[in-house]
């Protein structure tokens, strides 16, 4: 496996476009490779346990998929699990991005308290819900509206292709 891996990707990747010209890849793996998800498992495993070790007495649940990542817990764990992913991801090929990272927190009343908390982090913060891994949480209204137009836009998907 470490091989093919190695050969795979220790060099940046060139993909072709139509006009001739390359864009290089400089992360992740080539979307349908077969040996991805075994790259992740392998990648990932240290990473997970070292953010288990270090978030340990913080009562921290951690859920992974590929290079999704996901934690559940108080407050101030989530943040030191953010932080310590920020700081060690890296050192372990894994590159968490701010701007992709959404932090859902169940009450409302903890807002302002939870922006000061990740001040500066250039993460979004929500209370109403957000989509995770193709499944949706967060508050009822948030679960039904998100239903709603999914619904919404099978059923014009549905009407353009009957035509």
């Amino acid at each position: 496996m470490f091989t093919y891996l190695h050969n795979s990707y220790n060099t940046l990747n060139m993909f072709y476009m139509e006009n001739g010209n390359h864009i290089l890849s400089q992360e992740g793996v080539t979307q349908g490779d077969n040996a991805a998800m075994a790259m992740y498992a392998l990648s990932t495993g240290p990473l997970i346990q070292a953010l288990i070790n270090a978030t340990a007495n913080d009562e921290v649940k951690q859920v992974w998929y590929a290079d999704n990542s996901s934690a559940v817990g108080s407050l101030a764990g989530v943040k030191k699990w953010w932080e310590y992913q920020q700081a060690k991801g890296p050192d372990f090929g894994y590159c968490p991005k701010p701007a992709k990272t959404i932090l859902l927190i169940k009450d409302s009343g903890l807002m302002q308290s939870t922006q000061k908390l990740f001040t500066n982090q250039g993460i979004k913060i929500t209370h109403q819900g957000e989509c995770l891994l193709g499944s949706v949480i967060g508050t009822e209204s948030f679960r039904e509206q998100y239903i709603t137009n999914k619904v919404e836009g099978w059923v014009k998907d549905l009407q353009l292709l009957s035509k």
